[in-house]
């Protein structure tokens, strides 16, 4: 827009008088806003919202597209290149996502390496949720070597519990990524890297398809040894009786339940003869009929407590 001010050409102005005139008219023109010039982003922007308690929420931007319900194709399993032992051993996947607590390594693998090292026994680790055939034979301290992207060579100290008939060979836990406190890069294009907390190190690693390896590992605790065979065979013939030879589990106080509702009651047990027992799920009932069930947990010395639920709609009393 241009202003209505006169500035056809006159002799009789000065040229002072014309400049003025032409100053006036572009500042008038700057004044009214232009739709025109108008910048547009191509991305809107992420505007933060508040929510009841004033925290602030902001939108993760997705990277990656994928029809609805289809969120999990294409995903596959990170791994990396590794060498057990040594260089001249064959080059392996390790896998770094296994969602394994503690590492786990194929025993049929290791019978491949030219000079395994040896499993121990002695007081180590219980997997819990250990699922389908395979059975855990004990565990072995080695090293793992892994290329970094400049070509040099990075070692690591490495514990890992040896799995009969595990499909895959090498499952690299989360108590590895923590005692090196390793952090994972991730891209879209499923090109990654994995790098330290000082950075002082990156290496590569990739995905691949998923494999099934045939059982679950999702969680570990201390306290259970490795026996050799012949003093796991004693100790289960030791423990093995029938039903009315097993030892009763008392409650030690009166416990009132309310209609469906959960109760720790504490129990005493035989603790003398083992510090850790395995309660299984059971349907109880007593002479008024009233029906509760247990839930499967382990009791112990210092944690003598079993959960005791009320499905029924009146009150119970233990």
């Amino acid at each position: 827009m241009y202003s209505t001010l006169d500035i056809s050409p006159d002799n009789s102005q000065t040229d002072d008088s014309r400049s003025v005139s032409l100053l006036k008219e572009v500042f008038y023109s700057k004044a009214i806003d232009n739709p025109f010039n108008t910048t547009r982003n191509s991305k809107p922007a992420i505007r933060p919202s508040l929510v009841s308690n004033g925290a602030c929420i902001i939108h993760a931007i997705p990277r990656r597209q994928f029809p609805e319900g289809h969120s999990s194709l294409g995903i596959q399993a990170l791994w990396m290149t590794a060498h057990i032992g040594s260089l001249e051993t064959p080059e392996i996947e390790a896998r770094l996502d296994s969602g394994a607590d503690i590492t786990l390594m194929s025993q049929d693998f290791l019978d491949t390496l030219a000079d395994p090292p040896k499993i121990q026994e002695g007081v180590c680790m219980q997997l819990y949720q250990l699922t389908g055939s395979a059975r855990v034979l004990g565990y072995v301290r080695t090293k793992l070597l892994a290329c970094m992207i400049t070509g040099e060579v990075v070692v690591f100290e490495l514990e890992a519990y040896v799995v009969h008939r595990m499909r895959v060979p090498l499952l690299l836990g989360e108590d590895f990524q923590m005692t090196y406190e390793l952090g994972v890069a991730c891209q879209a294009s499923g090109q990654c890297k994995v790098f330290p907390l000082d950075q002082s190190y990156c290496i590569c690693a990739s995905t691949n398809s998923g494999t099934d390896i045939d059982f679950k590992a999702q969680k570990a605790f201390t306290g259970q040894a490795f026996l050799k065979g012949k003093h796991r065979a004693q100790a289960c013939r030791q423990l093995k009786g029938s039903f009315r030879d097993a030892p009763p589990v008392l409650a030690r106080h009166t416990v009132h339940i309310s209609p469906g509702c959960v109760s720790n009651m504490l129990v005493d047990a035989l603790f003398r003869i083992q510090d850790t027992w395995l309660v299984e799920k059971m349907l109880l009932s007593d002479k008024c009929n009233e029906f509760m069930f247990t839930l499967t947990t382990i009791i112990s010395v210092n944690n003598p407590y079993i959960p005791i639920v009320n499905p029924i709609k009146r009150p119970i009393m233990i």
